[in-house]
Order: structure tokens, then sequence, then C-alpha cells
């Protein structure tokens, strides 16, 4: 079993992607990380805060050592790619091909998606410019004779099927699992007890806006700066502390690191690996636009939206929209907000709602209650017998 990675391995992903599950289930794991083939400035300058060493994680820094890989796979092997389709990863599905190697990958975890909105086309462009080029090339590599289609996907959610950006056909196997999110729901329900159970606290899902390691891989513009971000973070939160005689903590971003600065929340509690849990045991959760909004959803937490005029307009944009597909409006920080927030409202939750988003992004009734990677293993099994 190998995974195709191209983003800085680190324990979270040894644990996201299943791999003591897998190796329980008689297969060898692999990890072929081709960060610093692809994004060399950011494995060089971004260290995760969660490092981890194992023996069968494998860099690579030249197309020439994926080939000497894959020449070592066989038919019998599965490769699941965590990347995208471009340009520039055209020579792995190639080398792949080749060799007949069964491969796919994980469509896990969508989030809501304007179709067809031009403006917000524009925004992303003019935020990423490599969007456009990835978009265009990507219709033109799914008709590539050497590229055979994916043989399987591993989907949640009802609207992951409808994402077209990869290579596929009739024979591709849809494989109907959840958000990994939901991994860690199982998780949580059947026994871990971490939590602040006794505590009156509300909790703000981190997305290391000033700070996220990302735009060192995309060459993408800093959404806001850290001078203009974290002060009317700051001032909401106390003012929620004071109005509702509670606490404000932070669950971290995965991939921040917040030793290497001062606190940039006031001194509020910072929590690393555990948001999950804040969120079940929290009031109701604060947010932009993070994929951590699934925790919200499974627990059935009242959820604000905040954005703020310095933000980026594509972030500002995604906010609104994340925020309509729940029926709200984002709390706007730049304005002066006691005056017109009303916070009985705002902590009120549609469960119609919440039901028909976990059906389309995180998991589709029905599907089995157990790990991701025992559903893929069920998968595989079948085709080795």
């Amino acid at each position: 079993m190998v995974f195709i990675i191209c983003s800085t391995f680190n324990k979270r992903d040894y644990h996201r992607f299943g791999v003591e599950i897998l190796k329980n289930r008689g297969y060898e794991v692999e990890i072929w990380d081709i960060t610093p083939l692809l994004y060399a400035h950011y494995y060089r300058n971004h260290i995760p805060s969660d490092s981890i060493e194992f023996d069968k994680h494998f860099l690579v820094y030249e197309k020439d050592h994926i080939e000497k890989l894959t020449s070592g796979l066989s038919r019998k092997d599965f490769v699941v790619c965590v990347l995208s389709v471009e340009k520039r990863t055209e020579f792995i599905f190639e080398c792949l091909s080749k060799k007949n190697i069964k491969y796919g990958f994980l469509l896990l975890g969508q989030l809501p998606r304007r179709r067809n909105s031009f403006i917000n086309k524009i925004f992303l462009v003019c935020d990423n410019p490599r969007y456009a080029v990835r978009i265009i090339w990507s219709k033109f590599f799914k008709k590539k004779a050497s590229v055979d289609p994916a043989h399987f996907l591993i989907i949640g959610g009802k609207e992951a099927i409808t994402d077209g950006r990869y290579p596929v056909d009739k024979n591709t196997k849809i494989i109907n699992a959840h958000a990994l999110d939901y991994d860690r729901y199982l998780e949580i329900e059947r026994g871990n007890s971490f939590g602040k159970k006794c505590e009156r606290y509300a909790v703000f899902l981190d997305e290391c806006v000033p700070f996220h390691p990302d735009r060192l891989r995309s060459n993408r513009k800093i959404y806001c700066t850290s001078e203009k971000y974290y002060p009317p973070l700051v001032r909401f939160f106390s003012y929620l502390e004071d109005e509702m005689s509670l606490k404000v903590i932070i669950a971290a971003h995965p991939r921040s690191n917040y030793s290497k600065q001062s606190n940039p929340f006031g001194n509020r509690e910072i929590i690393f690996g555990k948001t999950f849990q804040l969120v079940k045991h929290s009031m109701f959760v604060l947010t932009h636009a993070s994929t951590s909004i699934n925790f919200a959803v499974l627990y059935q937490k009242p959820i604000i939206f905040l954005s703020d005029s310095a933000y980026s307009n594509y972030l500002r944009e995604s906010i609104k929209f994340f925020a309509s597909v729940f029926e709200k409006k984002p709390i706007d920080l730049s304005k002066h907000f006691p005056s017109s927030l009303k916070l009985k409202e705002e902590l009120e939750i549609n469960k119609t709602i919440y039901e028909e988003y976990k059906s389309k992004f995180i998991k589709e009734p029905g599907t089995p209650e157990k790990p991701v990677w025992d559903i893929f293993a069920d998968y595989c099994d079948s085709l080795l017998l």
C-alpha cells in the first residue's frame, strides 16, 4: 500500500492515513513524499510541529526516484494519491499506468463550493494564478491516452462524486466511506475521554491565517497580515467572554507552530490536536471557513462565522458563502459589533440544515460505521482473493 503525498509527512498524517489500521490488516505501507520535488521552498522552510520518524517514508527529490520506486510495485499493490492532478504530477500517473498499478484518489471532507461563480473564480485566480493553469490543463489531462483512468475513488458525502478533477471512467470503483473527520468522531465516541466538560467555553477553529505554511507551496498571497488579523479577533473574544461569562479556547490549526512566536490570541489557551474533543464539550464554535466545521455539525453546535474588511476578497467571499450554507451572515469584526450583534439568534441552529450538510459533505446515511481505512482494506481484500 503506497500513499503519494505532497505536504510534509507528520504524526497527524500517519494517523489520518490509517497506517496502523492497514498494517494490522496485513498491508505493508509506504509513504512517497514528493514535497521536496514539487515544493522545495516549502519543504526547506516548514518543519511540522509534530514531525515523525517512519522507516517507510521516502523523500522524493527527483523524477527518476518515482520511476525507481514504481518499478518495485506489482499489480497486487495499491496507490492512494493525495495530490492534485496537474502538469507537474503527470509523470507520476504515467509511471503508474505503464506498470498497470491500481491507483486512486481521496475525495473525503469536500467543502461547499459555488458552482459557476465567475466572481469567485476571478478572486481565486488573483489569489493564486496557478489555479487557472491547473483547471485548464486538467481538462486535457483526463483524455490523455498515456494515463489510465483511476481504479478507485474513496469518497465521503454525496457531493464528492460531483468533483470532476480526476481521470475516471465507468470502470472506476466508487468506495463509499466518509470524511476523515468522521474517523475521529468514531474514536471519540468509542472512549477518548479528553474534554473540558466542566468549563463554559467557546472554541475558535484556528486557520493560521497570517502564517499558514501552504502559502509557501502555492505562492498564495497572505489573506491578512498579523497586524490587522489578531487585534479585532482578540477584542471580539473579550467581548464574548464578558457578555456570556465564558472563556474562548483556541483549537490550533494542525500545521500552525505557535511555539515560534508569542501567543497572538491575548494569552488565551491554545490546544493542539484536540479540536474534535474541544468542539464536543463547547457551548458554540467560532470560525471563518474551516474544514473543522464538520465537528460542529456532527455534535450540532451553534456556529458563529467571523469576517473582517481587512481580509482578502477571496477569504471574505469564502466566509460569506460558507455562512450562507447555514443560512447565516458573518459577523464583520471591523464594525462596532456590540450594538448590532444578536447573540441569541447567532446561537440558534437549524437541525435540518445540519443533517443535509452531513449527508452532502461528511457521510451519507447507510455507509459503514467503521474507519475509512478498514473500508478501503475490505475493497483491496476483495480484489486479492
